[in-house]
This record gives structure tokens, C-alpha cells and sequence, in this order.
């Protein structure tokens, strides 16, 4: 009875050490190093970029242009199945937060919708920009900011399912008539098959605006990361800074055991050893 007490404990010890070692881990890009990701991804941390269902074109996506900050653009982008997307392509079935923030853009701030020129002379209708979680060009959700002279919506939730259909409960929040300048942050999660919402003023204190649930999306890989769309031929630019990618799977951390867990493990392995020895010496 105690043999098989012991052994037990020292197995058990060992699944729970490495379980602990695949904990959550985060990639960033700051967009500090000056690179054109429309000639190269090397050296990033994106898996990569495309238009998806082949409609318009990706006019930008660099960090020379506002240095220090993603300059993204597209035109010609319809939005529902054809748009701009940077992506980093998680494993089927991970769990995931995603933020980013909005510095600046062809934007027109909420509430001066009667006369968009008057606020932004560099507004542009139809353009949005923000945090997408795709399988196919016509099956994603998104959180992103969104310009248009008739909608009182700063930030726009929005689930799409095949072929190219919005969710009827898609969610529109004006951010209590705030603009990006008040609440620049806007963050993507998921949990299960359940996404969630959110905008925040400072990336720490976070208010939820939408969940749904998308059971279609079990079971595959996600193209998580960067959108942008134009809803009409235009061109417009979006500004972006400080994205972070975070969950199980992601990122170096999930390779190295925090010391906590290198000791858990040294433990069990060392318990396994003296089950192996006092086995030997009772055999």
C-alpha cells in the first residue's frame, strides 16, 4: 500500500509540474523597429499578412511612416468578407487576450457626426480598424473603431458567420460619447467558445460591451491579430501602438518553467526516483 501511495504522489507531482510549465505567455510589438510588414515579417512576431477574400488592397502596414506606431491602411476593403488582416495564427481551441491602442487616424470623434469636417478634416467615412479573431475571409468576429457620419458608435462589435452574415445581436457602443482620445484602448478575449468585449481609457480598467458565443469556431486554428477595412474605395489610415497577444501557448514563457515549477518538478522526479530504488531493493 505505501509503494503504491508513493508512486502515486511522485506521478501525480510530475503531471501537475509540467502542466504548470505550459502556463499563459504574452508577445508584444511595441512597433519601436522600423519595418514595411507589407516587404517582410522576419524578425516579428506576425505569422502574416494578407487581403482576405481577395477584394481591394493593403495600401500600408509599416512603422516608418509614424515612427514609434503601426501606420495601416487599405482600400477598396468591404469589410463583411474583404479585408486588411496582420495576423498571428493560434492553435485550435486556445484561449486568448488580445489589446491594442488607437493613436491616431482618419477618425471623426463622437458625437460631431452632423459635420465630420469640421472636427477631423482627415476624416473618412466607412473606415475601421481594430482586433480581429478569423477562420475564413467570411467567419470572424472583431472589436474594432469604426467612422461612419450616421452611426453614434465609437466602437463596433461585430460576428460574422458564413457567408459573410452579421450576427443580428451585433453590438454598437458609443463609449459614453467618448472618442479615442478619451478611451484609446480596446481589448478582444476569448474563453472557451465565448468572446468577449471591452474598451478602456489607460489598457488596466476595462468595460465590457458584448459576448457571444461561437460554437463554429471550436476545434480550428484562429488568425488572430490586426483589421482593417474600408467600406467604400477610399483610402484611410489607422495609427496603431502596443499590442499584446496573451494566453496558453503563446509566447517564449510557455517554453520555460518559472523556478517555482523547475522545484515542483525536481521534487516529483526525485520522488519517482526513490519509488524506482526502494523497488528495487524490496524486489
Amino acid at each position: 500500500m505505501l509503494r503504491h501511495t508513493i508512486r502515486f504522489a511522485a506521478v501525480a507531482g510530475v503531471m501537475l509540474a509540467l502542466a504548470a510549465a505550459g502556463r499563459a505567455g504574452t508577445v508584444t510589438d511595441n512597433f519601436d523597429t522600423p519595418q514595411n510588414y507589407l516587404a517582410d515579417l522576419s524578425g516579428t512576431i506576425w505569422d502574416g499578412l494578407k487581403v482576405t477574400g481577395g477584394g481591394g488592397s493593403i495600401a500600408a502596414c509599416d512603422t516608418t511612416s509614424n515612427p514609434g506606431s503601426l501606420n495601416f491602411a487599405s482600400t477598396n476593403t468591404q469589410g463583411h468578407t474583404d479585408h486588411a488582416i496582420l495576423y498571428k495564427t493560434l492553435p485550435a481551441d486556445t484561449d486568448f487576450e488580445a489589446t491594442v491602442k488607437m493613436v491616431n487616424g482618419n477618425w471623426v470623434p463622437y458625437p460631431n457626426y452632423a459635420d465630420p469636417s469640421s472636427t477631423n478634416p482627415g476624416f473618412v467615412a466607412w473606415h475601421s480598424c481594430g482586433l480581429t479573431a478569423a477562420r475564413d475571409a467570411d467567419e470572424w468576429v472583431a472589436n474594432f473603431y469604426f467612422s461612419h457620419p450616421e452611426w453614434s458608435a465609437t466602437f463596433i462589435g461585430r460576428s460574422i458567420v458564413p457567408p459573410g452574415d452579421k450576427n443580428p445581436d451585433d453590438k454598437n457602443e458609443a463609449a459614453g460619447g467618448a472618442n479615442i482620445d478619451t478611451y484609446p484602448y480596446t481589448k478582444l478575449a476569448r474563453v472557451g467558445n465565448d468572446f468577449f468585449w471591452y474598451y478602456s481609457p489607460d489598457g488596466v480598467n476595462w468595460t465590457p460591451f458584448w459576448q457571444v458565443t461561437r460554437n463554429d469556431l471550436a476545434g480550428v486554428p484562429l488568425e488572430v491579430g490586426l483589421r482593417h477595412a474600408m467600406y467604400s474605395g477610399n483610402t484611410a489610415s489607422a495609427i496603431l501602438d502596443d499590442f499584446t497577444l496573451s494566453g496558453r501557448g503563446i509566447g517564449e514563457p510557455t517554453d520555460i518553467p518559472e523556478p517555482v515549477t523547475l522545484g515542483a518538478l525536481s521534487l516529483a522526479l526525485a520522488g519517482l526516483g526513490g519509488y524506482v530504488r526502494r523497488r528495487r531493493k524490496l524486489g
